[in-house]
């Protein structure tokens, strides 16, 4: 939880500081501290349900006994993991993008990273 305090803290303070420079005449953006507060907070969200899908899959391999039931269990918690990664990816989109030159550029590398996240999750749940 350290650590995505940290991250937060360190992305309000560069988008903050990104957020100084001259007007681009972007009347359309948002700014660099309501992007980060989304941010921040989409990604807290998204930290817990991992936290809690690793929770309920090393519930499911440890716990049962029947292999259809640890199957269940397995897909459930990688379901989970991967339908918070779609929100999380869906809320990045929605947060706007503050007036910065990079952050299009952050936006766009931190929705493909997860987007990848999300494709190796439908190929895992897929495979189960």
């Amino acid at each position: 939880m350290k650590k995505s305090m940290a991250w937060c803290a360190a992305l309000v303070l560069v988008l903050s500081l990104a957020a100084c420079g001259g007007d681009d005449g972007d009347s359309g953006a948002v700014s660099a501290e309501a992007f980060a507060k989304e941010i921040c907070t989409a990604s807290a969200e998204w930290q817990n349900t991992l936290q809690t899908s690793l929770a309920d899959f090393q519930e499911a391999a440890t716990q049962q006994s029947d292999p259809v039931q640890i199957k269940a269990g397995v897909s459930d918690a990688f379901t989970k993991f991967r339908d918070a990664t779609d929100d999380l990816i869906r809320r990045i989109d929605g947060a706007g993008t503050p007036a910065d030159d990079g952050a299009q550029e952050f936006k766009d590398r931190f929705t493909t990273t997860l987007g990848s996240i999300k494709s190796s999750l439908d190929d895992l749940i897929g495979n189960l």
